[in-house]
């Protein structure tokens, strides 16, 4: 029809634009390189949603009883409460809960997973933003907040909220090619 026409003309107008601008600028054909990114990633630091960090903090000394639906609830708090420029290029990413890190993942990333203190919030597995290429075909990215660490560690209720807020931000940090020392600056470590 002549709609699907005209809405096939636009992208591929549009797409070529794209790549022009890419080629003059010098990203030749890495359009996920371009800064455009960079705002939204200074928008998580800007947002006033960092915290004091968990360095030298030792794990509660019994586990808190949080409902795994109410767990579920405090992630999509965290989901919601994201500026709407940051959620909108949260495209293809499953932000998953699980109970626990796998010992194998734990030993893969150099931890120690007979160590309490050794442990692990939340893992972001994909490709960052600011690494991929225009033409890249990719699996969807997955975030994993891990609940039994986060119970074990805080030690209220309150507690809990901040460090589940603080991991959905720190894994989406990474998502959008923050690294661990420009996130631990923000205050998400």
């Amino acid at each position: 029809s002549i709609i699907s026409l005209l809405i096939w003309l636009v992208l591929a107008v549009g797409g070529f634009v794209l790549w022009v601008v890419c080629l003059i600028k010098g990203y030749s054909g890495q359009i996920w390189r371009m800064p455009i990114l960079a705002p939204y990633a200074e928008k998580i630091a800007s947002s006033n949603l960092g915290s004091e960090g968990r360095e030298g903090r030792e794990p509660g000394s019994a586990m808190l009883r949080v409902p795994p639906r109410e767990f579920e609830r405090l992630v999509a708090r965290a989901l919601d409460l994201l500026p709407a420029e940051i959620q909108d290029h949260l495209d293809n990413v499953s932000v998953e809960i699980e109970e626990a890190p796998e010992p194998e993942l734990l030993e893969e990333m150099g931890m120690d997973p007979g160590d309490p203190e050794d442990t692990l919030f939340g893992l972001y597995e994909g490709t960052p933003l600011t690494e991929r290429f225009h033409d890249d075909v990719l699996l969807p990215d997955r975030i994993r907040i891990f609940r039994g660490p986060l119970l074990e560690w805080c030690e209220s209720e309150a507690e809990v909220v901040e460090e589940v807020r603080v991991t959905v931000l720190h894994e989406i940090g990474h998502y959008f090619g923050l690294d661990e020392d420009r996130l631990e600056e923000l205050g998400y470590s």
